[in-house]
C-alpha cells in the first residue's frame, strides 16, 4: 500500500513539474513567435507609411515622380494599362481630368528622401471612384490583380491589415479627397519567422525531454525521506509487536495457572482472571495483526506463487466458517464456479478469504444471509462477498481499507481493530489482484479479482 502511495506521489510530482515546464516553454515559444510576427508587421507598416507619405509629399512637387511627366504613356489609368487617349497635358480628349492629381500634374517623390528598400505597391482612388495604379515594385504581383486587392482594402473597416488568401499587407489613408492604398509582401519575412518557430519548437522538445529525466530524478530524491520514514515506522511496529508477544504470552500463561489453581478463590477473583485472559488474548490478536501489516512488504518477497484451484480454496474456507456463521445466526449462500485456476500463494489467499468472511459475519444483521460468489469472466476470476447491514456512504466506502478505520459508531462495539481489510488489500496487491467495495442500499459487497491462469 505504501509503495503504491509512494509511486502516486512521485507521479504527481513529475506531472506538476512537467506541466509547469510545458507551460513555460509554450509561453516562451509563443511569445517569441508573436514578437517576431509583430516585428514583421511593424516593418511592413513603416514601409507602407513611407510609401503613402512620399506619394502625398510628391503631389504637385517638381522633380522625378512615380511616372515620367514628359511621357504620358507611362501613366496607368483606371483600366490598369497605359492611357493612350490622354493628351500630353494629362487631360482626356473630352477635357475631363482622369488623373488623381486634379491640377494636371503627376504625383512625384521628393528625390532628396531615401526610400525604404522594402518593395511596395501604391494605388489611388479619386473622389469619383476612379482607380489608378501609381507604383508596382513587386514584379510577381500582376497589375491586373492590384485593382481587386485595392477594392478589398478600400472596403475593409481597418486602415491596415492583410488581404485574404495572400501575404500582402495593406495600409490606406484618405487625403485630399483621395484614398491612397499601399501594399507590401511579407511572405519572405513570415517564412523566416515560421522557420524560427519550427527551430524553437524542436529546441523546446529537447529541453522538455531533459526536464522529464530531471523530474524523475528529483522525484526519487524528494520522496526518499518519506520512504525512509515509512520503513522506520514499519520497522518500529514490527519490533514493538515482536517484543510485546513475549510479555503477553507470560501474562496468558500465568493467568491459566491461576485459573487452574483457583479452588479457594472467590467468584469475583475468578471473574477478574477471566477478564485478564480475554483481554490478553485480544491484545495478542492485535499484535499479530500489526506484525502482518508491518511485514507486508517483506512477505511479498516470500510469496510462493503457484497454480492454485481457487474454487477448491474458497469451498474449503467456507466449510470452516459455516459453524461459526450458524452460531452467530447467519447463513452462508454460495455460488462457486468450477475450475478457476489462478497463480497465487494459497496460504495468503486463504487469509484474504477468511478476512472477508469474518468481516461479513461481524457486521451483517442477525438472521441475515451472506452471499459468496465465485465466477469466471473473460481472463479474470471474480470473488464477491455480500452482507446485509448498516448502509455505508461513499465517503465511508473510500476509507474501508485504511488502517484502524471503523466505518460507523455502531461498529465500535464489534470486536476488531480495523486492520483486517487493510491486510486483505495488502495481500490482494501482493498477488497482483484488485480488491474494492460497493454498497447498494444496505447491502455491502467486497469484490476481488485476479487473472486466470491457463490450465490444461
Amino acid at each position: 500500500m505504501e509503495r503504491k502511495l509512494l509511486r502516486r506521489l512521485r507521479a504527481q510530482f513529475i506531472a506538476v513539474m512537467l506541466l509547469i515546464s510545458a507551460l513555460f516553454l509554450a509561453f516562451i515559444t509563443i511569445f517569441q513567435y508573436e514578437s517576431a510576427k509583430r516585428s514583421v508587421e511593424k516593418k511592413a507598416e513603416n514601409a507602407l507609411r513611407n510609401t503613402i507619405m512620399h506619394y502625398n509629399r510628391g503631389l504637385n512637387a517638381p522633380g522625378p515622380g512615380f511616372i515620367n511627366q514628359e511621357d504620358s504613356s507611362g501613366y496607368i489609368g483606371k483600366s490598369g494599362k497605359a492611357d493612350s487617349t490622354e493628351t500630353a497635358d494629362g487631360m482626356s480628349p473630352n477635357g475631363k481630368n482622369e488623373r488623381p492629381d486634379f491640377d494636371g500634374s503627376d504625383p512625384v517623390f521628393d528625390s532628396g528622401i531615401d526610400l525604404s528598400m522594402t518593395e511596395t505597391i501604391c494605388s489611388v482612388y479619386d473622389e469619383d471612384g476612379n482607380f489608378y495604379l501609381m507604383k508596382n515594385d513587386i514584379f510577381y504581383v500582376d497589375d491586373s490583380d492590384i485593382e481587386t486587392y485595392s477594392s478589398e482594402a478600400s472596403k475593409a473597416s481597418l486602415s491596415t491589415g492583410t488581404i485574404s488568401g495572400t501575404d500582402l499587407r495593406y495600409m490606406k489613408e484618405n487625403t485630399n479627397n483621395r484614398t491612397v492604398i499601399a501594399f507590401t509582401d511579407v511572405s519572405r519575412d513570415m517564412e523566416i519567422v515560421n522557420t524560427q518557430l519550427g527551430t524553437n519548437i524542436r529546441i523546446s522538445l529537447v529541453i522538455f525531454f531533459i526536464l522529464s529525466i530531471l523530474s524523475i530524478f528529483f522525484s526519487i530524491i524528494s520522496t526518499k525521506p518519506i520512504e525512509k520514514a515509512w520503513k522506520d515506522q514499519k520497522q518500529f511496529v514490527a519490533d514493538a509487536s515482536h517484543e510485546l508477544k513475549t510479555p503477553l504470552t507470560v501474562i496468558s500463561s500465568n493467568v491459566d495457572m491461576l485459573l487452574a489453581s483457583s479452588e479457594n478463590q472467590s467468584d469475583k477473583t475468578r471473574e477478574r482472571l477471566d477478564n485478564i485472559k480475554d483481554e490478553s488474548g485480544r491484545m495478542k490478536e492485535l499484535v499479530n495483526e500489526l506484525l502482518d501489516v508491518a511485514r507486508g512488504d517483506m512477505a511479498k518477497t516470500n510469496l510462493v506463487l503457484k497454480d492454485t484451484d481457487l474454487s477448491y480454496v474458497v469451498l474449503e474456507t467456507l466449510l470452516m466458517w459455516e459453524p461459526v456463521a450458524f452460531e452467530k445466526g447467519r447463513t452462508i449462500n454460495q455460488q462457486i464456479a468450477e475450475d478457476a485456476h489462478v497463480l497465487c500463494d494459497e496460504d495468503k489467499m486463504k487469509q484474504l478469504i477468511n478476512i472477508l468472511i469474518d468481516n461479513a459475519i461481524k457486521y451483517s444483521d442477525e438472521n441475515s444471509t451472506i452471499n459468496v460468489e465465485l465466477r469466471l469472466g473473460g481472463k479474470h476470476a471474480y470473488l464477491s462477498v455480500s452482507d446485509t447491514g448498516v448502509p455505508l456512504s461513499d465517503e465511508e466506502i473510500s476509507h474501508l481499507f485504511d488502517r484502524f478505520y471503523r466505518a460507523d459508531a455502531s461498529r465500535e462495539s464489534t470486536p476488531g481493530y480495523g486492520l483486517g481489510l487493510s491486510i486483505a488489500a495488502q495481500i490482494a496487491a501482493m498477488m497482483n489482484g484488485k480488491l474494492w467495495a460497493t454498497c447498494e442500499g444496505n447491502v455491502t459487497t467486497f469484490h476481488f479479482s485476479m487473472h486466470l491462469k491457463k490450465h490444461n
